[in-house]
């Protein structure tokens, strides 16, 4: 769906946020800015505790002023290829840190017994994941997800505020699932193959 993921009703909200959880730009900046300083205060003693996240990680912190009930902060990787060495190998280590970023996010959120997440288009942007290959990560992996686990979750959407985005959100809905399966109601599109809602 289109739109400001801060703004949503939804029990969970991700951020994709840095390996020191630190809010200060972006998308992560514009959550904090919104649910007020408890989000980085929580996010700081995190770190504090245990260190700097690794790429594929997942936390929550309270949500301040926002509507959901956690802000659950995921590490994607950043899309540094070099070119020196095995670009097919590099791209798929950091698919696979991008999945496990979704995954984590999706579990962090039934262990607060959450029932509908938002999720933006993670490692996209200044982290430089092109954005098909992210969507597709991203659609893959909840689907994924929802298949391998026994999950209470019943509505996943998938924000953005770029229309550019948001069709690549589609495309990849429809190519894991066929045309079919995604349809249009109002302004979401609702992925009805799986167990879960995945909408745009």
């Amino acid at each position: 769906m289109k739109g400001d993921i801060t703004q949503l009703w939804v029990d969970a909200i991700v951020n994709p946020a840095n390996d020191k959880l630190d809010h200060g730009g972006g998308l992560a900046k514009a959550i904090v800015d919104a649910g007020g300083k408890v989000i980085q205060e929580e996010s700081n003693k995190i770190v504090r505790k245990r260190g700097k996240l690794l790429d594929g990680q997942a936390v929550s912190t309270a949500p301040g002023r926002l509507h959901c009930k956690r802000v659950i902060h995921a590490v994607g990787p950043r899309w540094d290829i070099g070119k020196d060495k095995d670009i097919e190998k590099q791209c798929m280590g950091k698919k696979l840190l991008l999945a496990d970023a979704v995954s984590q996010s999706l579990r962090e959120a039934e262990k607060w017994a959450c029932k509908s997440i938002a999720i933006p288009a993670i490692s996209s942007g200044i982290f430089g994941f092109p954005v098909d290959v992210c969507t597709d990560v991203i659609v893959e992996a909840v689907q994924v997800y929802n298949f391998q686990n026994r999950t209470e979750l019943l509505d996943v959407y998938l924000v953005d505020v770029s229309d550019g985005v948001c069709s690549m959100f589609r495309k990849a809905l429809e190519r894991y699932c066929g045309h079919s399966n995604v349809f249009t109601q109002g302004k979401f599109s609702h992925l009805t193959e799986f167990q879960q809602r995945v909408a745009l």
